[in-house]
C-alpha cells in the first residue's frame, strides 16, 4: 500500500474500506488530517483525541502501550504521511479497551451462570436419583410392614440400595424371618399344649369314673362284706393318688406355661444318676414284660441339674411307654 497515494489515502470510503470488519475485533481504524478526526469507526472522538501521538512523533508500540493502559483506547500502529495538498496525515489502528473489557466481563458472567447452571442441574439430577431410589427402598420397607402387619410373614424383603437403607431392609428381613420362625414355634407350642390337655383329660377321666363306679357299688350295697368293703375302699384310695398325681402334673404344666416354675440346679454325677433310676423303674418294667437298659461311659459326668424334676420327667417317659406299649416287647434304653 502507497501510503502517500492521495487517491486511496485521502478517500474517506477507502479508510472506510480498511476498517470493514474491525469492528468485531473491538479495533477500529482512525485518519486524522491537520489535527481534525475525519474518521474514527467505533470510536469516541472526544475521548480518543487527546490520546493519539502528535504528527510525525516517535511513537514506541510496546511503551505506549504501558503508559496508556489506563485509557478505553490501545494504539497499536501509526502511519504519518502527506497529501497532495501537503496537509499532515496520520492513520492509526486502535483498540477499544472499554469495548473489549465489557464484552470479556460478560463473557466471564454468561461463563460463570453456565457452569452454576450445569453444576445446579447435576445437583438436581444427582438429587433427583439419590431421592429416587431413597422413595423406591421406602416404598418397598412400606409394603414388606403392611404386608407382615397383615400376617402375610413370606413377603421377602429385598434390599434396594447397598448403604444405610440397605442395612435395614436387611434388618427388616431377618426380623420377618425370626418373626415367622417364632410364630410357627408358638403354634407347635400351643398344639402339643392342647394336645397335652386333651391327653389330660381323657386320662383323668378314667379314676374319676372307677371311683364313681365304686361308690356307686358301696352306695347300692354290693360291697356287702368287710373284704370287699375294704377292696373297694382300697381301690377308691388307689384311683384317688392316680387322680392326684394326674392333676398335680396339670398344674406344673400350667405353672411351667405360666414360666412360674422355680428350679433347684445342683451338680450331679448323670451316669450315677441315672443308674439309680434305671434300678428304680426296672422292677415294675419287668413286670409288665418291658426291659430298661443304660448304655454309658466308665468316666462320671458332672451336669448342673434339677434332680426331682429329672427324676419325674424320666418317670413320665416309662409311665407313658408303659401306658402305649402294645403288643410288642418294650423296651426302654438311654444311651
Amino acid at each position: 500500500m502507497e501510503l502517500n497515494n492521495e487517491d486511496k489515502l485521502g478517500d474517506i470510503e477507502f479508510i472506510r474500506a480498511l476498517d470493514t470488519g474491525l469492528d468485531n475485533l473491538y479495533a477500529s481504524m482512525v485518519w486524522r488530517k491537520d489535527g481534525q478526526i475525519l474518521y474514527s469507526g467505533i470510536m469516541d472522538q472526544e475521548l480518543l483525541a487527546p490520546l493519539l501521538p502528535d504528527f510525525n512523533a516517535e511513537f514506541n508500540e510496546e511503551s505506549y502501550f504501558k503508559s496508556k493502559f489506563k485509557s478505553d483506547y490501545l494504539i497499536y500502529l501509526q502511519k504519518d504521511y502527506y497529501l497532495s495538498d501537503l496537509s499532515e496525515n496520520s492513520l492509526f489502528l486502535v483498540l477499544n479497551a472499554k469495548l473489549l473489557e465489557r464484552d470479556i466481563t460478560i463473557a466471564r458472567v454468561l461463563f460463570v451462570i453456565i457452569i452454576i447452571s450445569i453444576l445446579v442441574l447435576t445437583t438436581r439430577l444427582l438429587t433427583f436419583s439419590v431421592y429416587r431410589d431413597i422413595i423406591k427402598s421406602i416404598q418397598k420397607l412400606k409394603q414388606a410392614s403392611n404386608e407382615i402387619k397383615n400376617g402375610n410373614l413370606d413377603y421377602l424383603v429385598k434390599p434396594h440400595l447397598k448403604d444405610e437403607i440397605g442395612d435395614l431392609s436387611l434388618a427388616f428381613e431377618e426380623m420377618r424371618v425370626r418373626l415367622k420362625d417364632s410364630l410357627k414355634m408358638q403354634e407347635k407350642y400351643e398344639e402339643n399344649r392342647r394336645t397335652l390337655i386333651s391327653n389330660i383329660s381323657h386320662d383323668l377321666k378314667t379314676p374319676i369314673m372307677s371311683i364313681k363306679g365304686y361308690i356307686g357299688g358301696i352306695r347300692d350295697g354290693i360291697a356287702d362284706s368287710p373284704e370287699k368293703m375294704n377292696k373297694y375302699i382300697d381301690t377308691i384310695y388307689k384311683k384317688s393318688c392316680d387322680l392326684e398325681t394326674m392333676i398335680n402334673e396339670l398344674f406344673l404344666f400350667s405353672k411351667l406355661d405360666l414360666k412360674e416354675v422355680s428350679f433347684n440346679f445342683q451338680p450331679i454325677d448323670i451316669i450315677k444318676y441315672l443308674k439309680y433310676c434305671v434300678e428304680d423303674t426296672t422292677l415294675d418294667l419287668e413286670k409288665k414284660g418291658g426291659k430298661i437298659e443304660l448304655h454309658h461311659q466308665e468316666q462320671a459326668i458332672t451336669v448342673l441339674v434339677d434332680a426331682e424334676k429329672l427324676q419325674r420327667v424320666i418317670m413320665n417317659i416309662v409311665g407313658n411307654s408303659i401306658k402305649y406299649m402294645g403288643e410288642k416287647p418294650l423296651r426302654i434304653a438311654f444311651l
